[in-house]
């Protein structure tokens, strides 16, 4: 049996794997033509703190929590 390391690919062909600043992701957005407007928060560890803030913002609501395993997987849980 022969084991090898995972391969780290990008999602976008071209585009490094190392992670972006919040600029870069907007200027990449903005290179492939998707619309996108953020709103910024402080940090919120229920449902019920991100709705307060949520205010009267359009689209769905969701809380969603990125994790790392012990053995380097990364995993996104989301929930509505």
């Amino acid at each position: 049996m022969i084991l090898q390391a995972p391969v780290r690919r990008s999602i976008v062909r071209g585009m490094a794997c190392m992670p972006l600043t919040p600029d870069q992701l907007f200027a990449r957005l903005d290179a492939l033509g998707i619309a996108h407007r953020t709103y910024s928060h402080p940090p919120v560890f229920t449902v019920a703190e991100a709705a307060a803030l949520r205010g009267q913002l359009p689209g769905g609501h969701c809380k969603s929590l990125f994790l790392k395993d012990k053995k380097a997987g990364l995993w996104l849980v989301r929930w509505t």
